[in-house]
C-alpha cells in the first residue's frame, strides 16, 4: 500500500436530501467548490459518496461535478431510514459504517471522511472505523431547543446520531457560536474544534430586467423557514404592530421557503399584508432581496445567518436578532433588536425604514463582506485539516463511575455527562447512573447512553466491582446519590466529594429504603460527635473506606482531613465547565440582577425585597430562575414586584441564555453545606459577576472577579456600589470570564483526576494495607471505623 497517497471522501447525502433546498445544501455547495479551487488541496483522489438507496437529481449531479471536477461519485449501499424514522437506526449505522470500511479498505494511501451534514432525517450518516474522521457542524439547535423538538417520536435517532459526534478527530463549524456550543453543550475539547466561517450564497443567475416579475407594493423581505425556533409568529405580530403604530398601511412582508396551509392561516391571523412566496430559485431570491426596503431576520437562534450576510451584499437595512452568531460579523451593523419582544422588534424595523444611522451601518459591510467569503472559509477548512493526526488507540484502563442520570436535576449529572470527552482521553469508562427516588423528575435529555456503556446503579455490587482497574463514586447529598453511597460504604473506590454534609441521605433515604437501619444510623452519629468538627456530618464511613478523595475547594479538603483517619490521599480541582471562546456582548438596555438555581428561601431569595425596597434599583430588572421549591404564596408575593421576572423549570439552554443576560448574579447562601456552586461557575464563564456569601468556597474566589458580603445588608450595599461603577463592573466582568477559561476546564480536571487514580494502585491488597495501617494506632474512633467499614446491608 502506498502510504505517501492522500484520499478524501465527503459523505454527500446530503445533496440527495430536502438539506439541498436550504442553507446546508448550499452552503455544502459552496464549500466542495471553493476547496477544489485552492492549490493548497492536499488531496490525490476525491470521491464523493451517495446512497444507491436515493435518486440524484440532474441538476443536482452537474452542481456536484461543476463544483469539484476532479471528484468521483460512488454510490454505495447505504442504507436509509423509512418515514416517519421512529425505528432506531443503530443497526442502519453498524451496516453503513461496514459499507464505507469496505471502500476505504480498497483505497491506497491515508484517507479523511468528512460528513458534510450529519443530522438529516432522511439519510445516515456515519464515519468509517479506518479513516481521519472529519466533521462539518452547523448547530446544536435541536438539543438546545429539546422541550420543542423532544416531542417528535424520532428524537431518540437524533439522539444516537450524537456517537458520530464524538468520533470525529476534527470538528469544522460554521461560527465561532456554533464551537462556543460544541463545548459548553458537549464538553468537547476546542482543540479539535475549528471555526471556518461561511459566506454569502453566490447568485450565479441573475433575471434579466424582461424576467422580473416586480411586486406591486414597498416589501420587507423575510428569509426564513417554517422552523420551530425561526421565531415566525413574533416576527409576523412585530411587523403588524409597526404598521398600526406607524399609520403604513401599504407595506408588505414578503415571507420565502414553503409553509404548510395550516401554517399560512395562523400567520395571517397576525396580518393581513403577508406574501408568501414558497421556495425560491436563486435568481428569485436575488431580485427580491435588491427590491426590499429591510430585511428582518429574527430567529430565536442561529447557528450562522447566511440571510445576514446576504443582506449586506444588496446594502439593505438589516434588523436581527440579538445573538452571538450575528455580534461575530459586527457589534453596530445591524439593527438589533430583542427577538423574543415583538414591540422591541417593531421599534427596532421603524428605525430600519426610517434608516436611522444607516449610512454609518452600511459603511460596515465591506469589511464585513472581505472577512465572510467562501476563499477564506476554504482557508481555514484546510489549515484546520493540515493539523489531523494519524489516529492512535491506547489501551486505557477500565474504570467504573457511579453518578446521577444526567436526565434527572442533579446538576452533577449533567456536569459528567460533559466531562465523559476529556475523561474518556484517559479512561475506558462504564457508567452506571442513578434516577431519583421521586418519580417523574426530568431535567434535559441524555446523551450519554448513545455514545458511552452506561447501567442502571442498582446494577453495581461486589461482582461488577471486580471487572475495573478503578471505581468513581460521585458524593452528593440528595435523592440521586443513593445507590452510589450504599456501595462506596463498603466498596472502596475513588469518592469525588460534592457536598461535605450527607445528614440528609443517611437520616431520609437511606433509612427510608432499608439500606441502612437504625443502629447504622446511630453508628454513624456517634462518630460524628468523635469527628468534633462542623465541617461535615455523617461522611466519616463513607471517606474512610475509599483509595482517594476529591474535592472541589480548600475548605472541602479540610473538611476531608478533619474527617479521614486513613492514610487516604486527598486531591483538590476546580469543579469543571467550558468556556466559550467569545465573551459575551452586554447589550442589555437595564441593569439586570439574577438569582438562579434552586428557586428556595434557603437561596437569599429575602434579598430580593431589600433590593426591591432602595430606590436605586427602581429601573432596574431582576430576574429569577430556576427549579422552584417554594410555596405558591411565596412566588405570587415574588411576581409581585413590577421590575422581577420568575421563570421556572427552564431547560438547560434557557437556563444558560438567562444567566448570560445578567450583570449581577446574586448567590447569597444563609446555610452552607460545604458545596461550590455550578450556578455561579456556570454564569462567571459568561463574564457575570457574582455576589456570594464569604463562607467556604465562595471566599476563595479571587476578589477580582467575585464580590464577598458577610450579610444581607452588604449584599445591598456592594449592589448599589457596583451597579454605578461601570469600569469596575467591566474589569470584574472580564477576570471573571479568565478566570474560568483558564482554571475550571473539563481538561484540567479529567488530567488532575486521572494523574491522582494513575498514582495509585486499586486493588485488594491495597485496600487491606491502607486499612491495616490506620488501625493500628487503635483509637476509639478507628476501632469504630473498622467496625462499620464494611457494612452489611439487608439490601
Amino acid at each position: 500500500m502506498d502510504m505517501s497517497k492522500k484520499n478524501i471522501i465527503f459523505d454527500g447525502q446530503v445533496f440527495q436530501s430536502a438539506a439541498w433546498e436550504r442553507g446546508m445544501g448550499k452552503y455544502s455547495l459552496a464549500l466542495l467548490r471553493s476547496l477544489a479551487k485552492k492549490s493548497e488541496y492536499p488531496y490525490d483522489h476525491t470521491y464523493i459518496v451517495l446512497s444507491k438507496h436515493i435518486g440524484l437529481r440532474d441538476e443536482v449531479r452537474k452542481a456536484l461535478t461543476v463544483a469539484m471536477p476532479t471528484a468521483k461519485l460512488l454510490f454505495l449501499d447505504l442504507k436509509v431510514p423509512e418515514p416517519p424514522n421512529t425505528t432506531s437506526i443503530k443497526d442502519m449505522q453498524k451496516h453503513n459504517s461496514s459499507a464505507l470500511e469496505s471502500l476505504v479498505s480498497s483505497l491506497d494511501g491515508i484517507t479523511d471522511f468528512l460528513i458534510l451534514s450529519l443530522f438529516i432525517d432522511q439519510v445516515c450518516s456515519v464515519f468509517p472505523p479506518n479513516t481521519r474522521n472529519i466533521l462539518l457542524f452547523y448547530d446544536l439547535i435541536p438539543l438546545q431547543y429539546s422541550e420543542r423538538y423532544g416531542k417528535f417520536g424520532n428524537y431518540g435517532n437524533y439522539l444516537a446520531k450524537f456517537k458520530t459526534i464524538f468520533e470525529a478527530d476534527l470538528i469544522l463549524t460554521i461560527s465561532q457560536t456554533v464551537a462556543d456550543d460544541l463545548s459548553i453543550n458537549l464538553g468537547i475539547d476546542d482543540k479539535i474544534i475549528f471555526n471556518i466561517d461561511g459566506a454569502p450564497i453566490d447568485r450565479e443567475h441573475r433575471l434579466s430586467k424582461s424576467q422580473e416579475q416586480p411586486l406591486s407594493t414597498r416589501y420587507v423581505l423575510m428569509p426564513t423557514g417554517n422552523d420551530l425556533r425561526k421565531n415566525n409568529y413574533r416576527a409576523v405580530r412585530a411587523f403588524e404592530l409597526y404598521k398600526r403604530a406607524y399609520s403604513d398601511s401599504k407595506i408588505q412582508l414578503v415571507i420565502t421557503s414553503y409553509f404548510d396551509e395550516t401554517t399560512k392561516k395562523d400567520l395571517l391571523k397576525q396580518s393581513s399584508k403577508l406574501i408568501f412566496t414558497g421556495n425560491v430559485s436563486e435568481s428569485r431570491l436575488h431580485w427580491l432581496y435588491s427590491h426590499a426596503e429591510a430585511i428582518l431576520f429574527v430567529p430565536e437562534y442561529e447557528g450562522l445567518g447566511l440571510p445576514v450576510l446576504e443582506a449586506a451584499e444588496f446594502n439593505k437595512p438589516i434588523v436581527c436578532s440579538n445573538l452571538s452568531v450575528f455580534q461575530e460579523m459586527s457589534k453596530t451593523a445591524f439593527y438589533y433588536t430583542n427577538q423574543l419582544d415583538p414591540l422591541d422588534i417593531a421599534e427596532s424595523l421603524k428605525s430600519a425604514l426610517d434608516n436611522v444611522d444607516i449610512v454609518k451601518k452600511i459603511n460596515e459591510y465591506p469589511l464585513i463582506l472581505k472577512r465572510f467569503t467562501w476563499d477564506n472559509t476554504a482557508k481555514k477548512a484546510l489549515e484546520a485539516i493540515s493539523k489531523l493526526k494519524n489516529r492512535d488507540f491506547p489501551k486505557k484502563p477500565r474504570i467504573a463511575v457511579l453518578a446521577p442520570n444526567p436526565s434527572g436535576y442533579s446538576a452533577i449529572g449533567k456536569v459528567v455527562m460533559q466531562l465523559h470527552p476529556a475523561l474518556s482521553r484517559y479512561f475506558d469508562i462504564d457508567y452506571y447512573l442513578e434516577d431519583g427516588k421521586t418519580p417523574g423528575n426530568f431535567m434535559r435529555p441524555s446523551y450519554l447512553q448513545y455514545i458511552a456503556r452506561t447501567f442502571q446503579a442498582t446494577r453495581f455490587n461486589a461482582r461488577k466491582y471486580r471487572d475495573y482497574d478503578a471505581v468513581i463514586y460521585h458524593i452528593g447529598n440528595s435523592e440521586y446519590h443513593v445507590e452510589t453511597i450504599k456501595n462506596a460504604l463498603h466498596l472502596p473506590g475513588y469518592a469525588i466529594i460534592h457536598d461535605t454534609h450527607l445528614n440528609s441521605v443517611f437520616h431520609g433515604l437511606l433509612l427510608d429504603f432499608d439500606y441502612i437501619d437504625e443502629s447504622r444510623l446511630e453508628a454513624e452519629q456517634i462518630l460524628n460527635k468523635l469527628q468534633k468538627t462542623n465541617l461535615t456530618s455523617c461522611l466519616s464511613s463513607l471517606v474512610n473506606n475509599q483509595l482517594g478523595l476529591v474535592g472541589h475547594s480548600n475548605y472541602a479538603l479540610k473538611a476531608l482531613g478533619k474527617t479521614t483517619v486513613m492514610d487516604i490521599p486527598i486531591l483538590k480541582t476546580n469543579l469543571p465547565t467550558a468556556t466559550p471562546l467569545i465573551k459575551k456582548s452586554n447589550m442589555n438596555k437595564k441593569f439586570t440582577i439574577g438569582f438562579a438555581g434552586i428557586i428556595h428561601e434557603d437561596k437569599g431569595l429575602n434579598i430580593v425585597e431589600k433590593i426591591m425596597n432602595s430606590s436605586a434599583f427602581t429601573d432596574d430588572r431582576i430576574i429569577i430562575f430556576g427549579v422552584p421549591l417554594i410555596s405558591e404564596a411565596v412566588m405570587s408575593r415574588l411576581e409581585s414586584f413590577p421590575n422581577v421576572e420568575v421563570a421556572t423549570n427552564l431547560s438547560d439552554f434557557d437556563f444558560q441564555i438567562k444567566l448570560s443576560q445578567l450583570d449581577v448574579l446574586i448567590n447569597y447562601r444563609p446555610h452552607y453545606n460545604g458545596e461550590t456552586s455550578l450556578t455561579a461557575i456556570e454564569a462567571m464563564r459568561f463574564g457575570v459577576v457574582p455576589i456570594v456569601r464569604d463562607i467556604g468556597w465562595f471566599k476563595e474566589l479571587p476578589d477580582s472577579c467575585a464580590l464577598k458580603a458577610k450579610t444581607t445588608k452588604d449584599v445591598v450595599e456592594l449592589l448599589e456600589e457596583f451597579r454605578l461603577d461601570i469600569t469596575k463592573r467591566e474589569a470584574m466582568s472580564r477576570n471573571a470570564f479568565e478566570l474560568m477559561k483558564k482554571q475550571y476546564s473539563y481538561e484540567n480536571y479529567a488530567r488532575d483526576l486521572a494523574e491522582f487514580v494513575y498514582s495509585e494502585k486499586p486493588g485488594e491488597d491495597n485496600i487491606n494495607n491502607k486499612l491495616q495501617k490506620a488501625l493500628k494506632k487503635g483509637t476509639t474512633l478507628k476501632k469504630l471505623m473498622r467496625q462499620i467499614a464494611i457494612v452489611d446491608f439487608k439490601k
